[in-house]
């Protein structure tokens, strides 16, 4: 009995052991670029929408957190407590905004602006489809369309919230329309110099 007890357990080890090492033997290995084409400029001047919400409010602190960082020009509707602070740190510049369709009034302060962090947004569950199209596909595609128009200047960076689970086969329409702001946006991004990254 404790004979076949010790054989089935060393059978149990040597399948789990080949289990393992087919796993090992599929995943890819991916190395860093030897000389990585990066942008050594410190981004002295950043502007940031959506700094209201949630995550907005996360890389408002980080960017009033980083030494390099000397402007931040925060577009929003309302104020909070963070905003508040970095306006009294002098490093938080705020301008009220409202027609998130028409960037004409906020053009002049992109002139010198070098990185975009968009976090606007909002639930599904809060608007009509037609809404949330508009609040997460028009309204940085807008953006953009201004500021390639006023400022085509080299390694400009556009870095966008969208989430995970974003796709376009995905049944949900939240992840369909997010998809299609990352796609619109790369397509605009292309042979202009400017940089599009998406966060999900």
């Amino acid at each position: 009995m404790k004979r076949a007890l010790l054989i089935s357990g060393i059978v149990c080890l040597l399948l789990t052991g080949a289990v393992y090492l087919l796993s090992c033997s599929s995943v890819k290995t991916f190395h860093p670029l030897p000389e990585p084409q990066l942008n050594q400029d410190p981004l002295k001047e950043v502007m940031i929408f959506g700094a209201s919400g949630t995550v907005g409010d996360g890389i408002l602190k980080a960017l009033l957190m980083d030494k390099n960082v000397e402007k931040i020009q925060v577009i929003t509707r309302r104020l909070t407590p963070r905003i508040n602070k970095g306006v009294e740190l002098g490093k938080g510049k705020v301008t009220k905004h409202m027609n998130y369709m028409n960037y004409a009034p906020i053009k002049d302060k992109l002139l010198k602006v070098k990185a975009v962090y968009w976090a606007i947004g909002t639930s599904a569950k809060n608007v009509s489809d037609e809404e949330y199209t508009k609040i997460h596909v028009d309204f940085p595609v807008a953006f953009v369309k201004l500021w390639l128009s006023l400022n085509k200047a080299k390694q400009n960076s556009f870095h966008l919230i969208t989430g995970a689970g974003t796709g376009t086969d995905s049944w949900f329409h939240w992840a369909r329309e997010k998809a299609k702001a990352e796609s619109e946006l790369s397509t605009l991004s292309q042979g202009t110099g400017l940089r599009f990254i998406a966060y999900r």
